[in-house]
């Protein structure tokens, strides 16, 4: 009855404060953990501009090692296949 005259129109109680003051906590933690992402971004790419030259050796050897023993493997596997299907073939023709 009391809301219906407008006595208790603009009450809160101290759950509902709570709600709001527990909200706040979690967006100010959300943005301070999104700031502090970009801190960290900004620190890597520092770091890594300071390394650059370094850092484009060291993988421009790993590149190429890799590549060059991709093309060996490779180069096995299928000398190694077709020698197999030769070798089948012939013992199923000399039958």
């Amino acid at each position: 009855m009391n809301w219906i005259k407008g006595n208790d129109a603009m009450v809160v109680n101290k759950a509902q404060e709570a709600s709001v003051l527990n909200d706040l906590k979690v967006y100010i933690f959300i943005f301070a953990g999104f700031i502090l992402f970009l801190a960290i971004l900004v620190f890597v790419a520092v770091i890594c501009r300071k390394f650059a030259e370094k850092v484009s050796k060291v993988f421009g050897n790993m590149k190429s090692r890799v590549f060059y023993n991709d093309i060996i493997e490779t180069l096995d596997i299928t000398y190694l296949q077709v020698t197999m299907t030769v070798g089948t073939q012939f013992s199923i023709w000399l039958q």
